[in-house]
């Protein structure tokens, strides 16, 4: 999943999609 960092980077911080 490509999130914008930003977005979902507290969220997304585990897995690193961007």
């Amino acid at each position: 999943v490509l999130v914008d960092p930003g977005q979902h980077v507290d969220e997304m911080a585990s897995l690193t999609s961007y």
